[in-house]
């Protein structure tokens, strides 16, 4: 059974640069993909560079397409030092703008949530058992 898994955290929205645009210009997108992906091609058109393929249900990036290459969100995070794998691309004229949303991989527990949970009264295990919903705490 998994114990990391994608819950409702809608506190997060609260937290600062919840949203945040990572802008670049054709040329500074094209050398982190190429460097990050070697042997990619990206072909003419940057506004094509980078497609979202899937968005899970916490808005999570499982796949995209950088050139004629199929990544995780993950990777492409690393790649381009994005603040999570929840985004969205746009180009602007010359630039292409990445608006990351959250902070962080998408699953466990989120400090924002669990501070917002707290102050509304919830105890620690009720911030746990929402958090980790397929767990049980235990000890001696």
């Amino acid at each position: 059974m998994d114990y990391l898994v994608e819950v409702d955290s809608r506190s997060d929205l609260t937290a600062p640069k919840f949203r945040e645009d990572k802008r670049f210009t054709a040329e500074e997108l094209k050398t982190a993909l190429e460097t990050a992906f070697e042997g990619v091609s990206l072909g003419d058109n940057n506004e094509e560079w980078l497609r979202i393929l899937t968005v899970s249900g916490s808005g999570t990036v499982p796949e995209v397409s950088a050139g004629d290459r199929t990544v995780t969100g993950s990777q492409l995070r690393a790649a381009l030092d994005l603040r999570s794998a929840a985004f969205d691309v746009r180009c602007e004229g010359d630039e292409i703008i990445i608006t990351t949303k959250g902070f962080g991989h998408g699953v466990g527990m989120s400090q924002y949530g669990a501070d917002a949970m707290a102050s509304e009264g919830s105890s620690w295990q009720e911030i746990l058992a929402h958090y980790y919903p397929n767990c049980t705490v235990s000890g001696s």
